[in-house]
């Protein structure tokens, strides 16, 4: 895996499929696209791949986010957009819609 640590942020999730130790980090690039690395602890790290969003609009993301429960959370343009992923192909993200925060009083 090769990224320059200035130049990009980290989210990271792992695989709530029992002990498989697999492991989805998303690393957002400093121009704001999204590369996919993946580790199996059968094969180490995988080559970076090219993250599909399906649904939801084209979007350069200023920050991002992962849960434990296959969801990824990117905020751009004073939105917070929400994408959930699967076990089955985790470089597949479905929108799932935008997450309502409530106004600082």
């Amino acid at each position: 895996m090769s990224i320059t640590p200035n130049s990009a942020r980290l989210a990271a999730s792992y695989f709530v499929d029992g002990s498989s130790g697999k492991i989805l980090v998303v690393a957002l690039e400093g121009n704001g696209t999204l590369t996919g690395f993946f580790y199996d602890p059968a094969t180490y790290w995988q080559d970076k791949a090219h993250i599909t969003f399906i649904g939801g609009s084209s979007q350069v993301f200023l920050t991002v986010t992962m849960n434990d429960d296959l969801r990824f959370f990117g905020l751009a343009n004073g939105t917070i957009s929400e994408y959930q992923w699967t076990l089955d192909d985790p470089l597949d993200f479905n929108y799932v819609g935008e997450v309502l925060a409530p106004l600082p009083v």
